[in-house]
């Protein structure tokens, strides 16, 4: 099943009607193609916020939209995690037996560890390590000729992530880096070339933290109590057990790649400003024209990734609709 984050100004879900279905063996060029647009072309086609389709080889997928659906699709007592990423996914963006793969008491406990490091003051602390980061940077470049904004911001980002995470990043290393944790989530979905630089970027970043795990428990690399490095190394599972290296190393990845990801939004975000006329209304609302639009009323047009999967437990019934 798969969500759209977004309100698609459609109607509401039906009671006891019946579900449109979209004819075909495979639609999955078309969700290729269309990306962002694929769910939302066909709630507006078939004038509803829920509908069936054919994706990944002809799999029956139903996808839903709108605030009720999203109350739904985050019910854990009806949909589950585990099996609901394709294997390309999580070979490049999320990686094996990471949180977004588990279910029940094992993913509130794996889900508890990245919230104690949600609180305002390690958010704040991340603020500041970026703001730092992103003045130095300007400094560079206003004696250069050109930059290329999305290398710099993910130099920038990267740097913040590992910083913040208590992991030790040489200046050497920095460039490598940059490009492993960029490509997985640049072939997250991906085919192609994208796709096998997504796979081998995944693992060389988890044989790299994986490493670091592994010293930080023998003692033969100091980590600070709070960091995120040794929160992870440190973990320990129900049994009362460290998690495997490997997996520890996917969670650890867990908070530094979608810090380096935001340079996808940061340069969306430049692109709207320089590509449209933009003005600042009393309400403090930036408009543009058309697709343009980078913020309306605190909603992001722009996004990473629109949509989220799962699976349901089977003769589900919701809204009217059996799943």
């Amino acid at each position: 099943m798969l969500l759209k984050r977004w309100k698609t100004g459609v109607k509401k879900m039906p009671y006891r009607e019946e579900m449109p279905v979209e004819k075909g063996m495979d639609h999955t060029l078309s969700f290729l193609t269309e990306g962002y647009m694929y769910i939302s072309n066909r709630m507006k086609k078939y004038d509803r916020e829920i509908f069936q389709t054919r994706l990944l080889g002809g799999k029956k997928i139903i996808c839903l939209a709108g605030k009720d659906a999203a109350k739904v699709f985050y019910d854990n007592e009806k949909f589950k995690r585990q099996g609901a990423a394709p294997e390309r996914v999580l070979k490049t963006l999320f990686g094996q037996q990471g949180v977004q793969t588990l279910d029940g008491t094992k993913h509130r406990r794996r889900k508890q560890l990245f919230m104690s490091l949600m609180t305002g003051e390690r958010l704040r602390e991340a603020s500041g390590i970026f703001k730092r980061e992103w003045l130095e940077a300007l400094n560079q470049w206003e004696t250069a000729d050109e930059i290329v904004l999305y290398d710099e911001v993910r130099k920038i980002l990267t740097k913040t992530a590992c910083k913040w995470a208590g992991v030790p990043l040489p200046e050497h290393k920095m460039q490598e880096r940059v490009v492993q944790l960029s490509a997985m989530f640049e072939g997250g979905g991906a085919i192609g070339g994208r796709y096998i630089r997504g796979k081998h970027a995944r693992k060389q970043a988890e044989q790299w933290i994986s490493d670091m795990i592994n010293r930080v428990r023998s003692g033969d690399l100091k980590a600070s109590d709070n960091s995120a490095l040794y929160r992870f190394a440190m973990f320990q599972d129900e049994k009362g057990e460290f998690l495997r290296a490997e997996i520890a190393a996917v969670e650890l990845i867990n908070v530094l790649r979608p810090i380096v990801a935001i340079s996808v939004y940061i340069v969306f975000l430049c692109l709207g400003i320089v590509c449209f006329s933009c003005r600042k209304e009393k309400t403090g609302i930036w408009r543009g024209r058309g697709v343009g639009t980078v913020h309306s009323g605190g909603t992001p047009i722009l996004s990473i990734f629109p949509h989220g999967g799962c699976q349901s437990e089977k003769g589900l019934l919701v809204e009217g609709f059996r799943f």
